[in-house]
């Protein structure tokens, strides 16, 4: 005998239409097994809507409420690493294909190439960077240059400072979400 639109009828707690209302009631009356998995479902209904509502354990809410802060910060921290890790993968997978069309549209002699003239580059670049700073070094007077040194170390450190005062509050306090 086909159980299969009846046990799952049975099953599925979605309203049954008239028409399926009465096949499901003849099969009931012919078919044992199913007869016994309605009853059976009847009776697990029954029990569950019977049984008393279980009280939580003295202080659980307090106890969740306490920890829901600290459960807050490692979801967030585990959405930032999975941010990151995405991030990695698909900047490595983006250099890996350009690098993979690099291979395959030039050959050893154009690396090498490009290479030496990049190596070339970057020493013009700081070769013409030290001759403008020993030229401002030259031209500018000695005070204002040590005011200039003096405002540079002095930005640098406030900006180390706020740095280190948020990786701390970040990482002692977590980061907060709205």
């Amino acid at each position: 005998m086909n159980h299969q639109p009846f046990e799952s009828w049975l099953l599925n707690e979605d309203p049954l239409t008239p028409q399926q209302r009465g096949e499901l009631n003849l099969h009931l009356a012919d078919c044992e097994n199913c007869g016994t998995l309605d009853g059976s479902l009847r009776a697990m209904e029954k029990a569950l809507r019977s049984a008393p509502m279980a009280a939580p354990v003295s202080g659980f809410t307090r106890r969740f409420q306490m920890s829901l802060p600290a459960r807050q910060a490692l979801e967030q921290r585990r959405l930032l690493q999975r941010f990151f890790a995405i991030a990695l993968l698909l900047t490595t997978g983006i250099f890996t294909l350009l690098a993979v069309t690099s291979l395959f549209s030039s050959g050893p002699a154009a690396w090498v190439n490009l290479f030496l003239q990049s190596v070339v580059r970057a020493a013009i670049v700081f070769q013409q960077t030290e001759d403008v700073i020993g030229n401002l070094i030259q031209v500018i007077p000695v005070p204002i240059l040590v005011l200039v040194w003096i405002a540079t170390t002095l930005t640098v450190c406030f900006l180390s400072l706020g740095w280190a005062a948020s990786i701390w509050k970040i990482a002692s306090l977590g980061a907060q979400t709205k």
